[in-house]
């Protein structure tokens, strides 16, 4: 069995977003000279416009902070964006295993929702975007759509938090979603991971039960 094509979420799979969520507000409360339920409050006003998470944008939210507190929108941005932020919110595993997966010669991709450049700073801040090839990257504001799923290769494996995102991937026969519940939350699909670290084993198993079908 050739090895598959391996694709990965990004929240909540490969950052920990309400870790990140509560580190940047802790930055930009610390620069305002705020509490951090003043800024908690200013996110709230920004995300009740929105029509769904996926349509954050960070440059939206930094112009209304700009407002709210007149201050000007460059130091906002160098608190929002500072590096380490982004570092400490990532997995503690995924390096870890990224790395051990390239070394095996899987091809890894993105399956992601949301604002592009956002998803993709995210990657860069943690210099993980080498990790992923250029033609397996779909980051889109609504990824449920079978034009994407379609066109992957045969048992592409797919890894996502969302039980809508793992039912809806199991409606195609050609590729292998994996849920990953960090949370330990009601688990859905055949496979069910707690840490990426729990990938490895299944990949074997996987390839095992292809080559005695062989």
């Amino acid at each position: 069995m050739p090895k598959p094509l391996i694709l990965f979420d990004i929240d909540k799979t490969l950052i920990d977003t309400d870790r990140l969520r509560a580190l940047l507000k802790q930055n930009l409360a610390q620069l305002l000279g705020r509490s951090e339920d003043e800024v908690a409050d200013a996110f709230l006003e920004y995300g009740s416009n929105l029509p769904d998470n996926t349509a954050f944008h960070p440059e939206e939210l930094l112009k209304l902070f700009s407002q709210r507190f007149h201050t000007p929108i460059e130091p906002l941005r160098d608190a929002f964006y500072e590096p380490s932020r982004f570092q400490q919110a990532l997995y503690p595993e995924v390096v870890d295993v990224l790395s051990k997966l390239r070394h095996q010669g899987y091809t890894l991709g993105l399956y992601s929702q949301g604002e592009l450049a956002w998803q993709e700073h995210k990657m860069l801040a943690n210099n993980l975007l080498e990790f992923f090839d250029k033609n397996h990257r779909y980051i889109k504001r609504e990824k449920a759509d079978p034009a994407i799923i379609e066109n992957l290769p045969e048992n592409t494996i797919i890894i996502d938090d969302k039980p809508g995102i793992i039912a809806f991937l199991e409606t195609f026969p050609h590729v292998i979603p994996l849920h990953i519940v960090r949370e330990r939350a009601n688990h859905v699909g055949e496979y069910t991971l707690s840490t990426l670290n729990d990938l490895l084993p299944i990949l074997d198993s996987l390839r095992n039960s292809g080559s005695s079908q062989q």
